[in-house]
C-alpha cells in the first residue's frame, strides 16, 4: 500500500532525527520528533503492520522526555505504549538506564491488551475491503499467573461498531484450544455471519452467493455452517509472557478476496483463509 510505505518511511526519519536532537542532548526536538514518527506510525497503522517500529517510537519519546528536565510520568507513559505495541520490546542497549528499567518494570506491571478504536478499525477495513473484522485479545488474568483472559470481538464495519463480544478465562495450557473455539462461537453466535446475511461484503447473500462471495454458498449449499467449511485456522507461536501477550487479528474480506496479517511477534496470530 503506497499510503502505509510512505507514513512508514516518513516515521523512519523523524525517529532518525529524534535520536539524533536526544544524543546532542536537545530534549524539545527529540520529543517533537519522537511524537511526530508516532503520528506517522499510526496513519500508517503500525499496531497492525509494523508493532516493533511503534514499539520503538514510543521508546524514543520515553528516552527524550527523561532528559533534563525529566519527566517520569510520561516516560512511564511512553513505555507503557511501547510494551502495548510489542509486549517483547528491550530497550537499546546504550539506553537502558537504571531509571528506563525501573520504568519499564513500572509499565509492564500494568500492561494489558486492549483491542484498537474504531477509528483504526475503519481505517484497516477501508485499506483492505473488509467488512467485518474478528479481534482477538489475550491477557494474563490479574493475581493468576497460570491462567489467560481471552477475548473476540466482531467489529461491523457498516455499523462502526463492535456486534459481538465473548470473553472466558481459561489456562495456559489450554489457550490454543480455547481461543480457536471462542472464535467459533462467536461466528455461531453472529446471526448476520452465521446466517449469511448483512450489506455487502462477507456474509452477504446477495445473488445467491455464500460468505464472502463463496459460490453456491447459503441455505442452499450444504448444512455444514460456512465457516466450518471455508477457512482454516493457522495459530501460530501460542506465546504467553510476562504480564500480557500478543494480539490476533481475523480479517473477513468484503470483495471475496482473502488476506493474511503479518505475523505478530507478540504472541499469536489467527489468519483467516478462503
Amino acid at each position: 500500500d503506497p499510503a502505509t510505505q510512505k507514513h512508514l518511511a516518513a516515521a523512519a526519519a523523524a525517529l532518525e532525527r529524534a535520536d539524533k536532537a536526544a544524543l546532542y542532548m536537545k530534549r524539545g526536538g527529540a520529543v517533537s520528533s519522537a511524537r511526530q514518527a508516532i503520528a506517522e506510525l499510526d496513519e500508517a497503522l503500525a499496531r497492525f503492520v509494523a508493532p516493533r517500529k511503534l514499539a520503538r517510537a514510543h521508546a524514543a519519546l520515553a528516552y527524550a522526555l527523561l532528559l533534563a528536565p525529566a519527566d517520569e510520568v510520561g516516560a512511564r507513559d511512553a513505555l507503557h505504549a511501547a510494551v502495548t505495541a510489542d509486549a517483547n520490546f528491550t530497550p537499546d542497549a546504550d539506553r537502558n538506564s537504571p531509571t528506563v528499567k525501573r520504568l519499564l518494570a513500572e509499565a509492564r506491571a500494568k500492561l494489558r491488551v486492549a483491542p484498537p478504536d474504531s477509528a483504526s478499525l475503519d481505517k484497516l477495513a477501508s485499506r483492505a475491503r473488509l467488512a467485518r473484522l474478528v479481534w482477538l485479545s489475550a491477557a494474563a488474568a490479574a493475581g493468576g499467573a497460570s491462567t489467560v483472559d481471552l477475548e473476540v470481538q466482531i467489529y461491523e464495519v457498516s455499523a462502526r461498531a463492535v456486534r459481538t463480544r465473548l470473553s472466558k478465562r481459561v489456562t495456559r495450557a489450554e489457550l490454543v484450544a480455547s481461543a480457536a473455539a471462542l472464535v467459533e462461537q462467536a461466528l455461531a453466535g453472529d446471526k448476520a455471519i452465521a446466517g449469511g446475511t448483512g450489506s455487502g461484503g462477507a456474509g452477504s447473500g446477495n445473488g445467491g452467493a455464500g460468505p464472502a462471495g463463496t459460490p453456491g454458498g447459503g441455505a442452499a449449499a450444504s448444512a455444514t455452517p460456512w465457516y466450518k467449511r471455508w477457512w482454516i485456522w493457522a495459530i501460530a507461536g501460542a506465546v504467553v509472557a510476562g504480564a500480557g501477550v500478543g494480539l490476533g487479528v481475523g480479517l473477513t474480506r468484503g470483495d471475496g478476496g482473502s488476506t493474511t496479517p503479518p505475523p505478530n511477534p507478540n504472541g499469536f496470530d489467527i489468519i483467516f483463509r478462503h
